[in-house]
């Protein structure tokens, strides 16, 4: 069975009684990662809460729907992927979430295999947001790759700047984000491309577009935009874990050397404007 529903509603603008009910938006978060100093509290305790990543990414959908006008009750399901929990039926949900993890998408670990089968299964329903290990197994699963970064492990602020197609979408301004992986997409999946591109990372942001109507059904995003947008976030977990590949020394260097501010406005304004594209219509 999944995770207890969590429902956090947008407060209307109204205080008053008669004020209809909010329209539902109900997204399905795909959970991959156990670990609780690095993504989900509830993951070992089922304690019925949210972990920080998900607080965070919650925030980001609700106050960037508000933000253009959408008043919604944003309903997050939770599924943990790692002990073969996924949604039966993705379809009856409005979109799907899929955060990080420390497992690479081409592994062949049970529970990575069976998520790579469940989304070949989508066409372009449900819209989907996905974020660093998200990002590469919605590649792979669409006939796409991904693999070892060959410049190694990464840790750092990186700018990151639009392609042609990108700029029509997301504009013309390059973002300070803060990326945390080991691997990479290295071919985007069918109907995907590249939005936004790095130097340690090419296909930095990718957009999914229904070949029809030309409109996204998704975006995936390499770096971690979640990390930033609460100060230090929960990135501090995650260096503990990047430092058995990179060491602690590099680690300390690479974040002392984050720009907080910047890293925060940045990150908070590509995740918004991807949620905008995918939800506020």
């Amino acid at each position: 069975s999944s995770f207890p529903t969590i429902t956090l509603p947008i407060p209307s603008s109204s205080s008053s009684s008669t004020t209809p009910p909010l329209p539902t938006l109900s997204i399905a978060v795909i959970c991959c990662e156990s670990n609780p100093d690095a993504y989900f509290t509830f993951s070992k305790t089922r304690n019925n809460s949210m972990g920080p990543v998900v607080n965070l990414l919650h925030s980001h959908f609700i106050t960037a729907l508000k933000d253009q006008g959408w008043y919604y009750d944003v309903k997050f399901t939770l599924f943990d992927a790692t002990v073969d929990e996924l949604p039966e039926d993705p379809a009856e949900f409005d979109g799907l979430l899929i955060p990080g993890s420390l497992s690479s998408s081409y592994s062949d670990i049970e529970w990575v295999v069976k998520l790579r089968t469940k989304l070949s299964n989508l066409q372009n329903n449900p819209k989907s947001l996905c974020i660093c290990f998200g990002h590469q197994v919605f590649a792979h699963s669409r006939g796409g790759s991904s693999a070892l970064n060959p410049l190694g492990p990464t840790l750092y602020q990186i700018t990151a700047t639009p392609t042609t197609s990108g700029k029509q979408l997301l504009g013309d301004d390059s973002y300070n984000l803060l990326s945390s992986h080991s691997d990479i997409v290295t071919v985007p999946g069918k109907d995907g491309i590249t939005l936004v591109t790095s130097s340690r990372c090419e296909n930095q942001v990718i957009g999914y577009f229904d070949q029809l109507t030309k409109e996204p059904y998704a975006f995936t995003i390499q770096s971690h935009p979640e990390y930033c947008c609460d100060g230090k976030g929960v990135i501090e977990g995650v260096a503990k874990v990047m430092e058995e590949d990179m060491g602690k020394e590099e680690v300390d260097k690479k974040m002392k050397e984050v720009v907080w501010g910047v890293c925060n406005e940045d990150s908070r304004s590509i995740i918004r404007k991807m949620i905008i594209k995918l939800f506020a219509r």
